[in-house]
């Protein structure tokens, strides 16, 4: 039985994870232990600092962590690596080195595991909230949006600079130096070693939440610098235009993280940055004058890491480059497609010769790696070591375009022209508007006939008078035709005579009833022009009757 027990167990573990459907990657053993360390300067050339005054003998050093390439070496590697909480160091002296046996995946580790990290000191990191986001999530944020020096560009670094003092212009429009910067953004713009040190400094004000002393307000009273190790003094004092850029960068990580960490509880750590929601089968296209409008497109933001996302359009392969981006309201935008994230677009394309239209985005990321040191063995500040890994994914949506079945629309008005041969005093004949022909009322109704005016003025006439009609066909529709058969319900006393004249002649009169038919003459296949605006084409068919009895034909 004995032998039994530890296959059962592992047994109820498989099935539970089955279950649960949750992945965990336990922390890995390291086979050489790694010896990490701590100098006072960046690069030796400064060195920081956080407290409440200036004065505070208590404050947070901002420490530069090595990584010593073995555990008796004195040559080490200067890597990205942080400090998960102030106040829990090395133990020892400036430079007490200490070993890591022990290492966590950040990312994919989970919390439970976390939490018991080092004496629970991550417990109130994983278990605890801020403004209604869990802590640790906004922990992780924090870390997809590290600026990795050794690692990032210095085009990555431009940008992250652009996006603080646009963050600055928004939260903090009297600050000094707002209106230098916006116009020069590299105007004395931040070190390597200074936007680590805030990082650093928010990275604390998430794992030590619970320590008023960390949530700092006005950066320029409290971030020090030192440039021997032993005497600090204000940054703000010894550069005023990086240290106002300082304030803005603390704030602008922390609420970007406290923005986003509600995605990071959603389980969705790597991978694409942003995910499109709408589907081939969602997309739809109208033709709108010359244009074709496709959408509406959704993307939705997934994670806070940097990104630049492109869009590409294509026809049967080829691209095209006069498309125009529409906001949710089907209107021109000067948004760039990152800034349509969240949103429903549309794009707007060339509508001649559109057949299979493929969207391309293509987006390149930065993936995060954070690898979690601690030791089993000693009770030294858990570190993490950031890298990056950088991505790129396509995503491609397609819709076949067809052009939109053109509407056949044809009008008929029928007139009286002659008496006995004789025209009548005032013509009869429409003045025609077709100027709002196809276009839409207040309403957004179409409006999809023309307006046909023409006097209908009594005309006097007597027992055997003939009775000359016109009966004029009119193309209001989009597409070129012609009309095939004629139908036409004569007034009471009146009799059909003759067709004197068009395109048709006599299939049918039924005398009792007084309808009559007119059918297009054989042979006859001539088309009126489709309505392209002005005037529609028209063909006329001219019929002359009897009067036998009393007419009714006052307003024809």
């Amino acid at each position: 039985m004995k032998k039994m027990i530890k296959p059962i167990i592992m047994i109820i573990i498989f099935i539970i994870m089955m279950v649960t459907g949750e992945k965990y990657t336990l922390a890995a053993p390291i086979s050489t232990s790694v010896s990490m360390g701590i100098i006072p300067l960046m690069n030796d050339e400064i060195g920081y600092a956080i407290t409440d005054t200036n004065s505070d003998s208590r404050r947070a050093q901002i420490w530069n962590i090595i990584k010593y390439k073995s555990s008796t070496s004195s040559e080490y590697d200067d890597e990205n690596i942080y400090c998960i909480k102030a106040k829990i160091g090395f133990t020892g002296g400036s430079y007490q080195r200490a070993n890591y046996n022990i290492y966590y995946d950040m990312k994919t580790e989970s919390r439970e595991n976390i939490k018991n990290i080092k004496g629970d000191v991550l417990k109130p990191v994983v278990e605890g909230n801020i403004e209604g986001s869990n802590r640790y999530s906004a922990l992780l944020a924090v870390m997809d949006m590290l600026y990795l020096p050794g690692e990032s560009t210095q085009e990555e670094k431009e940008k992250l600079i652009n996006e603080v003092i646009d963050y600055a212009i928004d939260n903090f429009p009297d600050d000094k130096y707002i209106d230098i910067l916006a116009d020069n953004p590299m105007e004395d713009p931040l070190t390597d070693e200074d936007i680590n040190a805030v990082q650093q400094a928010v990275i604390w004000y998430f794992t030590n939440y619970e320590d008023e002393s960390f949530d700092k307000t006005d950066v320029s009273l409290w971030f020090l610098y030192t440039q021997d190790g032993n005497n600090y003094s204000s940054f703000q004092s010894y550069r005023p235009v990086r240290g106002m850029q300082v304030k803005w960068l603390y704030h602008y990580m922390i609420d970007k993280a406290k923005e986003k960490a509600h995605l990071y509880d959603q389980g969705i750590l790597t991978g694409s940055p942003i995910r499109i929601d709408t589907t081939n089968e969602q997309l739809e296209s109208e033709i709108s004058g010359e244009n074709c409008i496709i959408g509406p497109i959704h993307m939705t933001s997934l994670r806070v890491v940097p990104y630049e996302v492109e869009l590409t359009v294509k026809n049967n392969g080829t691209n095209i480059t006069n498309y125009k981006l529409l906001n949710e309201n089907k209107q021109e935008t000067r948004q760039t497609i990152k800034d349509l994230v969240g949103r429903n677009f549309y794009i707007s394309i060339p509508k001649a010769q559109l057949d299979t239209i493929t969207i391309s985005t293509k987006v390149d990321y930065h993936d995060k790696q954070l690898k979690l040191y601690a030791s089993t063995t000693k009770t030294e500040q858990p570190l993490v070591e950031a890298h990056k890994t950088n991505r790129q994914d396509i995503m491609e949506l397609t819709k076949k375009v067809e052009e939109p079945k053109k509407e056949f629309d044809l009008a008929l008005r029928k007139y009286i022209t002659k008496i006995n041969g004789q025209n009548v005093g005032t013509s009869r004949v429409p003045v025609i508007d077709a100027t709002k022909l196809n276009t839409q009322d207040s309403s957004g109704n179409k409006i999809t006939t023309a307006s046909y005016v023409h006097t209908k003025d009594p005309v006097t006439v007597k027992i055997q008078d003939k009775v000359t009609y016109q009966l004029t066909i009119y193309n209001e529709g989009e597409k070129a035709g012609r009309a095939t058969k004629v139908v036409d319900q004569l007034p009471t006393g009146l009799t059909f005579n003759q067709v004197k004249s068009g395109n048709f002649e006599i299939e049918s009169y039924e005398e009792n009833t007084n309808r009559l038919i007119l059918r297009r003459k054989a042979g006859n296949t001539t088309n009126l022009n489709q309505f392209n605006g002005g005037k529609p084409a028209e063909e006329t068919i001219e019929i002359e009757c009897t009067v036998t009895g009393n007419p009714n034909i006052r307003k024809q």
